[in-house]
């Protein structure tokens, strides 16, 4: 700032000092030269002032930082980015592939990112803690990607790179990214054995700012187990923490969570005030990110109690704000929400024409996932639809996405849908083989909820069966876990079942 104010009166000086000088020689009567030395004054004043013009005109080293800052905080609920080692370096090809891997990464160009990342990992001489850095940004292109074996391999290297390197923080940082990966991918007790690890590390740091987010990591492996209570739990220590820190960011995401655990409750009103809660902090501060959340989340809850159109419309809000930022990933699973929404009043063909625009966008970033996903919300339109057939084929092809990336709570997930299929088809035993197949899944990643769900379509298929007694007893055991786990909205429907028995 000093030489740039230093600049800016040098060139005022010169300025004042070379029109001075061309007024006065103006007054006789011979001056030839008059336009060349008014040139070459503003010549001069304008190279010194270049400096400070392109200080001025292009963003600062702050509005840099804080765009980092921004984009990082975007990122809670996604892997842990870590850097240390490579600000320092004096590597300038380091720096500037590890550079050009991160803008690709930003704009959604996947294949350049990890070409970049790879070619750093390949220089001379590189540093552990250097390597650890690049190899934690290669693994987040890789999850990123929907590549979780390959984002293992990333984050488990980087552990022991970082371990060799004696950066604490890098450790901690693969501790959190694999435990992330076990989270997506359905192996829920070894994500919670990685987590428990991380907030040991960061204990043990004096690290304490950074626990509230595990807490909140914790929670979402909880929560998709079935264990709800717990998950809340968890996420009111991430609150508490965020609060004593005063991170309204943090705040605002652990308000969003919690309307997620509420919302599988069936609490749908608690649901939506924890959302509207998470709103008015995203709004306050300026986070268009985090509203779009937030009001797909609301979408969510208008989708769940039958007002459509109020889904949509939210939705479309949601969408409008992604757009801005740019979250291509998010806007295609808001894609899939409008196809959903419109599925529900029965407009077949804009919901396939929104799941067409969800697949399109999820195969040009190279999320295998989210196609997956979205394949699998097309058998679900077509078995709506009674076009068995169309349906079955679509869940094979969800099914082939997830046996890829190793996701087995949503091939278990799939298998439950292609049992369904067969049931309406009255093909049962079909129906009990993909059941069976789907249990069995469930049982090993420890999906109580998953469980049950399965379990109670075999009941109703025992019930169509006329085998009463065995339908009877496994309602009964549904009830049991339902009860356990606090889901009060199907206890109640598993109940009036027993009845009805």
């Amino acid at each position: 700032m000093f030489w740039n104010i230093l600049l800016v009166i040098i060139g005022v000086v010169i300025l004042f000092l070379g029109i001075l000088n061309v007024l006065l020689k103006a007054r006789q009567e011979q001056y030839p030269n008059r336009k060349r030395d008014l040139i070459i004054t503003l010549v001069l004043t304008g190279l010194v002032w270049v400096y400070p013009i392109i200080q001025v005109v292009k963003p600062s080293k702050t509005d840099e930082i804080l765009e980092e800052v921004r984009e990082l905080r975007r990122e809670i609920g996604e892997p842990i980015r870590y850097e240390d080692g490579i600000p320092q370096s004096e590597n300038l090809n380091l720096k500037k592939l590890f550079d050009e891997g991160k803008k690709c990464l930003r704009k959604y160009e996947y294949s350049k990112a990890i070409k970049a990342f790879r070619a750093a990992l390949a220089l001379q001489d590189l540093k552990p803690s250097e390597a650890a850095a690049v190899l934690i940004y290669k693994g987040i292109v890789e999850y990123k990607q929907t590549k979780w074996d390959q984002a293992l391999g990333s984050w488990k290297d980087a552990l022991e790179t970082a371990e060799e390197a004696e950066e604490e923080e890098g450790q901690a940082a693969a501790l959190v990214n694999l435990g992330m990966v076990f989270w997506v991918s359905g192996e829920w007790e070894k994500a919670i054995e990685f987590y428990e690890k991380t907030l040991k590390r960061l204990e043990d740091m004096g690290y304490e700012h950074g626990m509230p987010q595990i807490f909140n990591n914790l929670g979402l492996v909880y929560q998709d187990k079935g264990d709800w209570n717990r998950a809340i739990e968890l996420y009111n220590e991430a609150l508490k923490g965020f609060e004593r820190n005063g991170y309204k960011y943090g705040m605002a995401q652990t308000n969003l969570n919690l309307g997620t655990v509420y919302q599988d409750k069936g609490e749908w009103h608690n649901a939506t005030e924890f959302y509207t809660n998470a709103l008015k902090t995203f709004e306050k501060i300026g986070d268009v990110h985090g509203m779009a959340q937030a009001y797909g989340n609301l979408g969510a809850i208008s989708l769940l109690k039958g007002e459509w159109n109020n889904a949509i419309e939210l939705f479309n809000r949601s969408l409008k704000d992604f757009e801005k930022v740019q979250a291509k990933r998010d806007m295609a699973q808001l894609f899939n929400n409008l196809g959903s929404a419109y599925q529900e009043k029965e407009a077949w063909d804009k919901a396939t024409e929104f799941y067409n625009k969800a697949l399109e966008t999820f195969q040009k970033i190279g999320d295998d996932g989210g196609m997956a996903l979205t394949y699998g919300n097309l058998s679900i339109l077509y078995r709506r639809k009674g076009a068995w057939d169309k349906a079955t084929e679509f869940s094979k092809k969800a099914l082939r996405g997830f046996e890829k990336i190793g996701d087995e709570h949503r091939m278990a997930q799939v298998f439950n849908n292609l049992g369904s299929i067969y049931l309406l088809k009255t093909e049962w035993d079909k129906a009990i083989e993909f059941y069976n197949k789907s249990l069995k899944t469930k049982e090993k990643i420890g999906d109580e909820r998953g469980m049950a769900i399965t379990k109670g379509n075999i009941a109703i298929l025992y019930t169509i069966q006329g085998k009463k007694q065995e339908a009877k007893e496994l309602f009964q055991e549904i009830l049991e876990i339902f009860e356990k786990i606090g889901d009060r909205p199907n206890a109640e429907i598993v109940r009036r079942q027993l009845e009805s028995l």
